[in-house]
C-alpha cells in the first residue's frame, strides 16, 4: 500500500494585494497609501500594510519597492505599527 503525501500549500498574498486591501479597510485611496502624504490618515494604514507584509515573510526590499521607499523607512514603519498595536492592546 502506497501512501500519498498531500500537502495543501497556498502562496501568501502579494505585497501589492496587502497594500490595496489595507487601503480599502482604512477607507483611503491607492494614491493616498502609495503617495508621499505624511498625515496620520495615510501614514497609519501605510505602516500597517508594511507590518502585514512583513508578517507574511516579505523582505524589507520587497515591501518598500512598490511603495517607493527604502528599507530603513520600512523598518521604521514596522516598528511604529507594532507600537500602535501594542498600545491598542493595553
Amino acid at each position: 500500500m502506497t501512501r500519498r503525501l498531500h500537502l495543501s500549500w497556498q502562496a501568501p498574498p502579494s505585497v501589492e494585494y496587502i497594500i490595496e486591501r489595507t487601503a480599502h479597510e482604512y477607507g483611503i485611496t491607492l494614491a493616498q497609501i502609495y503617495g508621499d502624504g505624511r498625515c496620520g490618515e495615510f501614514v497609519i494604514p501605510r505602516h500597517e500594510a508594511c507590518l502585514r507584509a512583513h508578517e507574511q515573510g516579505y523582505s524589507l526590499g520587497q515591501i518598500g519597492r512598490p511603495l517607493g521607499r527604502d528599507h530603513t523607512t520600512i523598518i521604521n514603519a514596522i516598528r511604529r505599527a507594532k507600537e500602535r498595536r501594542s498600545n491598542a492592546n493595553e
